[in-house]
């Protein structure tokens, strides 16, 4: 938490007023008071939400000087803080805090693995069926013109969308009730009862953050691609069950809220029943002229669950006219899917997945 990350600082002493959320932060003999604001997992959505709710609030008095906090800030949220010259820590230990007078502290190394620090509790309130569940509300919110005004499916309604039981699905929706992601109004059950999204940014945030965390099944192929695009509707697709794939990554990328000039890695998720079957993938990648490589892939496949095949947009050809007069048929993973997977493609995958929040999701 923001006390261990700030004891670690050499000649720091921590109080905290009264009066929380304000703290004095001590240096040798400088010393400066702080309003903390808490920004969630660190993206720059939640900073910008978090600053926001702060204003309104009237938390951020004229006489402190703000410090934003989050579990592990990142790229683009430090941009944005660092644009704007406000001062922020994260529980990894990094840091750049500013203030009269007297105290600049810049700590841009994360913490090693053998510090004794508390550990985050992220994971601790997601499970596969609860990440179903949270991923099967965003992807409607995010179709929607407004994610606040309609009410959710009923409880029944969303397990079965989720793929989940109807008695996990209403533990989960309790959850993000008491997260205040989630509010229920009107009778307490019934035809009468009703939930709302109230809080889609932070959910998704939260979600986001567990699902970047999870390491699918892949298998690496090499193919020759020149265009990426034909290269899937005319060898990959036609070889393929319309229901059976969705592309997700840089290419999918691409097509949703374009971001890069080019494509570095095909990204597709495969159905269990021939991702797990290496006769029946291998050849699917045979007819399509491809094969199994362990190093310098170029296209990679990834172990579908049923969500996001269930949640992918079928997408018919546009633009350039195809090889063939009827081609096949492209299934894109959802914009919440997406903005998952990356967050954890490489360096420039961050970056992009804040592209696609602002200018595809909303929220």
């Amino acid at each position: 938490m923001l006390s261990d990350a700030i004891r670690r600082w050499d000649d720091a002493r921590l109080d905290v007023a009264p009066d929380a959320p304000l703290i004095d932060l001590v240096m040798k003999d400088a010393g400066a008071k702080f309003s903390v604001v808490w920004a969630g997992e660190g993206f720059p959505a939640d900073i910008d939400a978090a600053l926001r709710s702060a204003r309104m609030a009237d938390i951020l008095p004229s006489t402190s000087t703000p410090l934003v906090v989050a579990r592990h800030m990142s790229p683009g949220a430090v941009a944005v803080l660092e644009e704007r010259g406000v001062s922020w820590v994260d529980e990894t230990g990094r840091a750049s805090v500013h203030a009269e007078p007297g105290i600049a502290i810049v700590i841009d190394r994360e913490r090693s693995p053998t510090e004794n620090l508390r550990p985050l509790p992220r994971s601790s309130r997601w499970a596969p069926g609860t990440a179903a569940v949270a991923e099967t509300v965003l992807v409607r919110a995010a179709r929607l013109p407004d994610a606040h005004a309609e009410p959710l499916p009923s409880v029944t309604r969303l397990a079965a969308d989720a793929g989940v039981s109807t008695a996990l699905a209403s533990r989960a929706l309790q959850g993000f009730d008491a997260e205040g992601w989630t509010s229920k109004s009107g009778a307490s059950r019934g035809p009468r009862a009703a939930r709302t999204l109230s809080d889609p940014s932070t959910m998704l945030s939260s979600w986001a953050s567990w699902h970047a965390e999870q390491v699918p099944s892949r298998i690496g192929v090499h193919a020759v691609v020149d265009d990426p695009d034909r290269f899937v509707r005319d060898r990959l697709a036609p070889q393929l069950r319309t229901d059976d794939w969705a592309l997700t990554g840089w290419l999918a990328l691409q097509h949703t809220a374009p971001f890069l000039t080019s494509v570095p890695l095909l990204s597709v998720y495969l159905a269990p029943r021939l991702f797990d079957d290496g006769a029946a993938l291998d050849r699917v990648l045979t007819a399509a002229g491809l094969r199994r490589v362990d190093r310098g892939a170029r296209l990679e496949i990834l172990r579908a669950d049923e969500l996001v095949l269930r949640g992918a947009e079928l997408d018919v050809p546009v633009g350039e006219e195809q090889s063939t007069s009827s081609p096949a048929p492209v299934r894109w993973a959802s914009a919440i899917r997406l903005y998952g997977d990356l967050l954890r493609m490489g360096a420039r995958g961050p970056d992009a997945a804040e592209h696609l929040r602002q200018t595809r999701i909303g929220f």
